[in-house]
């Protein structure tokens, strides 16, 4: 563990043959039990109220989600909970966009309960919830064939970066152009241009915001361009959703937040901009784990003059 607080191990087993992946998440290994998953186990809805047993639940896979991060994700999604006995063992979680689209996350079994399909079963449970949407999710790499049994197909990637800059590098705005806070008041406009830039409503994901604190907007000329979040998720303050019409404006944003804060843990997810990535690399932020993009149905289409950059979280999108 560093001075940050997060673990930096590389790839590991645990003895309960969990593997913890070094750029965050963990998969169990073949050393599994073999009782069938619905055998031993009940399935029930999500619930607000199971915001701190879901809360062990990420502890117990080494994520680092708070208790307060977990009432987010719970405020705005719901989904299904694996139980053995009275104790979550499972959960996946799914939120509604709009009227044409849907995400899913948050796919989790307990170190002692992986191998046995609880993942696909809570998965299958949860799609007819959303029938007739769209439904995105941002899949780990050995997720994929599970997922693709299901009918989603691949349409993208996402790359994480995490780490600390530790130098600022101030970068020129052009003519006309300001980096300012975000206004009160502001957040239905700025949330117009990310279902813009995505082909999706994400109202919820601006919600509750401190606008001088937590948003930053890129105007020229009086007009806002394009917008960027940092806000504390888990063990690292997350750069995102960053929405922009360009390449060289989502640096501005992004440049914007590393200056402010230097020497504090970033973690960064790109959507499929391999020169972001490179630039980000360069500034210090390393990367650690690509996710896989899937979808089942329509994949959104956002609009040309406008684009996601980085997502507010890979559950969401």
């Amino acid at each position: 563990m560093d001075r940050y607080g997060v673990d930096h191990h590389p790839d590991r087993t645990f003895p309960n043959g969990t593997l913890c992946r070094a750029g965050g998440g963990c998969r169990r290994s073949r050393r599994v039990k073999t009782t069938d998953a619905n055998a031993v186990l009940a399935y029930r809805p999500l619930h607000a109220a199971d915001a701190a047993a879901a809360h062990r639940l990420t502890q117990s896979i080494h994520w680092s989600h708070r208790l307060i991060d977990w009432q987010a994700l719970l405020r705005n999604g719901t989904g299904v909970a694996a139980l053995a006995g009275d104790e979550i063992v499972g959960v996946a979680m799914y939120w509604l966009h709009d009227d044409t689209h849907a995400s899913l996350g948050m796919v989790i079994t307990a170190p002692d309960y992986q191998g046995q399909g609880i993942d696909r079963e809570m998965v299958e449970r949860v799609m007819p919830a959303l029938a007739g949407r769209s439904v995105l999710v941002n899949a780990f790499a050995d997720s994929r064939s599970m997922y693709e049994d299901l009918g989603f197909v691949l349409v993208g990637r996402v790359e994480r970066h995490q780490g600390a800059v530790f130098e600022a590098q101030p970068i020129a705005l052009a003519p006309g152009q300001r980096v300012r806070p975000m206004s009160v008041g502001e957040g239905p406009a700025l949330a117009a241009l990310c279902a813009r830039a995505a082909g999706i409503s994400r109202g919820h994901a601006l919600e509750n915001l401190r606008p001088a604190r937590d948003c930053v907007v890129l105007e020229r000329d009086g007009v806002a361009q394009g917008f960027a979040l940092c806000r504390r998720v888990g063990g690292a303050h997350v750069i995102g959703p960053v929405v922009a019409p360009d390449i060289d404006s989502a640096k501005l944003l992004i440049n914007h937040w590393m200056a402010t804060h230097l020497d504090v843990y970033l973690r960064i997810d790109v959507v499929g901009c391999p020169p972001l990535d490179t630039w980000i690399n360069a500034r210090g932020l390393l990367p650690a784990i690509t996710f896989l993009s899937m979808v089942r149905g329509e994949a959104p289409q956002g609009d040309a003059t406008m684009r996601l950059f980085t997502l507010v979280n890979l559950a969401l999108g």
